[in-house]
């Protein structure tokens, strides 16, 4: 069985250890949303083939889940004056 695994910034925060995931919503974004905060010690990631995404977290010997928001950040602006 193949599986193909797919880095993104979003995932990239994980696997660097951060503790806070923070999304940018746009190419030179002001604000950003935290939706996954508390790790202890995060290791891992991985997706499944439904795209779910899973958290390897070795300080407490457990793997989470984690739910990602329903809709994608708006896409960047095409050109700035």
């Amino acid at each position: 069985m193949t599986m193909i695994r797919r880095l993104s910034e979003l995932a990239l925060a994980l696997y660097l250890g951060l503790s806070i995931l923070l999304v940018a919503s746009g190419v030179q974004a002001q604000t950003t949303t935290t939706f996954a905060t508390g790790f202890n010690s995060p290791s891992g990631i991985a997706f499944d083939a439904a795209s779910n995404l899973y958290i390897a977290i070795v300080g407490d010997n457990a793997v989470s889940e984690v739910t990602l928001p329903a809709s994608p950040p708006p896409p960047p602006p095409t050109s700035r004056p």
